[in-house]
């Protein structure tokens, strides 16, 4: 949104009290208007002729069990959501992160 999206939006497959995120950064986010849609896992990529990204298929999740502490997931069942976006960006988990940091 800092610069000048309309609209911005964060999909991640589970709760938002599981995001590995900083308190802070989700409060930030989320003061700055960013959505965040949880409980929808990333299914497919909507690109079309011109090589653009027009959307992302996403699959609705449910907990399953909790395992060490944190929620697991599995697809509800209910046909997959359509998400409409001219830009995506995928988040690198932490440890991969970590991992490319530490690389000498």
């Amino acid at each position: 949104k800092r610069l000048g999206a309309k609209k911005v939006s964060i999909l991640y497959r589970r709760r938002r009290n599981d995001m590995t995120a900083l308190p802070g950064e989700i409060e930030g986010a989320v003061a700055e208007g960013i959505e965040i849609v949880t409980l929808k896992a990333p299914a497919s990529l909507d690109v079309g002729e011109d090589h653009k990204i027009h959307g992302i298929y996403a699959t609705p999740q449910m907990i399953s069990a909790i395992k060490d502490g944190r929620a697991s997931v599995k697809p509800t069942g209910e046909p997959d959501v359509y998400i409409p976006c001219d830009i995506l960006i995928k988040a690198i988990p932490r440890q991969e992160r970590q991992l490319k940091e530490r690389r000498f």
